[in-house]
């Protein structure tokens, strides 16, 4: 083969790959150009970003300050209802003080015991209150600890009482059947009835004046008489 054809034939090929990869480069630059964001984009998508930002916290912020006012309103209203509640317990401790110098103990007896029997959160239990000195002594059986606890603070709230002592057990109150409450018979007596009866007495025949006895003669009765 000719030295100088194939030098051209190889400078022929070189310049139509040149020729083809040009606009194959020139559309690679551009499609990634096209990809990308530039600078100012971006600072714009920021700017946006920092404004939603922005609006959210300050609302937030509105709303705190508007629970935090409450919260010290109420707080304020909370002071002032302990306050009064502190005095109108005070007020309350001295009546009661007042009302226990003539509670008796029959009186408290009668008191507390009512208080427990009508209680609602009792039903179940079988709860009693002895007496002495103005010390009430609570006896049977609850049917729960809350139950025992809410009939000790019944007890303590009667007028009068000086201390509760709680001496029940906690477990179901005991149901009685209807066999406990049936009576006996009445047992009859082995003796009764073997009495002998008196005989009754024979009444005495009215003979009459005509028939009087004279010495031993005996009269002579006829049975129509009789």
């Amino acid at each position: 083969m000719d030295p100088v054809f194939s030098s051209r034939s190889r400078s022929r090929n070189r310049l139509t790959t040149r020729s083809f990869l040009a606009p194959v480069a020139l559309a690679a630059f551009l499609l990634l150009g096209c990809g990308e964001k530039s600078a100012e984009e971006m600072l714009e998508d920021a700017n946006q970003e920092l404004s939603g930002a922005t609006a959210a916290k300050d609302a937030a912020k509105v709303t705190l300050d508007q629970l935090e006012k409450r919260l010290a309103d109420a707080q304020g209203h909370r002071d002032e209802a302990a306050l009064a509640y502190e005095e109108a317990r005070q007020r309350w401790l001295a009546a009661k003080d007042a009302v226990g110098e003539f509670a008796t103990d029959e009186v408290l007896h009668r008191q507390v015991n009512r208080a427990l029997l009508e209680a609602p959160e009792l039903v179940g239990s079988t709860v009693t209150a002895q007496v002495e000195d103005r010390l009430v002594s609570l006896v049977g059986t609850a049917a729960s600890a809350e139950a025992a606890a809410r009939a000790e603070e019944l007890a303590e709230e009667v007028p009068g009482v000086a201390e509760v002592i709680s001496r029940l057990t906690i477990g179901e109150a005991p149901v009685a059947s209807p066999g406990d409450a049936s009576e006996d018979p009445p047992s009859e007596d082995p003796e009764a009835g073997t009495e002998e009866e008196e005989p009754s007495p024979v009444p005495e025949l009215d003979l009459g004046p005509d028939l009087e006895l004279e010495g031993d003669e005996e009269p002579a009765v006829s049975e129509r008489q009789i």
